[in-house]
């Protein structure tokens, strides 16, 4: 018999560049659980709809609420845990080109640690994030010169 050495083992998409259709992402989830393996990184980094923040991902692929929990769905059915990966503070550049967050940023693409609606942008992320995923983890990139990648469990 083998001895487990991780908890986890998985695999990560990225969809910061190109957004999958939700078809797609099951396809991917399927051959994750095939493979035997129970977790799977989505990164999205920004690529979805938060509520009552119309220019959050304005003019970009993103998935909705809808989309993110059919996904989560899915793989609960087949094994495998759905970890939502998502930018917080940093490579949000897109957002600064629309009036309602200019004042969001401090320098290039980070937004301005401090100020109490970054805070409250950051906080809809994660609820979102929360609400759509059973995981109950969060991974967060937050990159810029140095990379961190922390986790959140909630």
């Amino acid at each position: 018999m083998e001895k487990k050495i991780f908890d986890k083992l998985g695999v990560l998409i990225s969809t910061s560049g190109t957004v999958y259709n939700v078809d797609t992402i099951k396809e991917f989830i399927d051959y994750v659980a095939k493979i035997g393996y129970n977790t799977f990184y989505l990164e999205i980094t920004a690529g979805y709809e938060i509520e009552d923040e119309p220019f959050f991902a304005y003019m970009r692929g993103k998935y909705n609420k809808a989309e993110l929990k059919e996904i989560d769905a899915y793989a609960k059915e087949r094994g495998v845990t759905v970890i939502p990966t998502i930018q917080t503070l940093a490579h949000l550049g897109f957002m600064f080109r629309w009036p309602k967050f200019f004042d969001y940023r401090d320098i290039d693409e980070i937004m301005m640690v401090g100020d109490p609606r970054v805070y409250e942008l950051v906080e809809k992320m994660i609820k979102l994030m929360a609400e759509c995923f059973s995981a109950k983890i969060i991974q967060f990139f937050s990159k810029n010169g140095l990379t961190f990648v922390n986790s959140m469990i909630y």
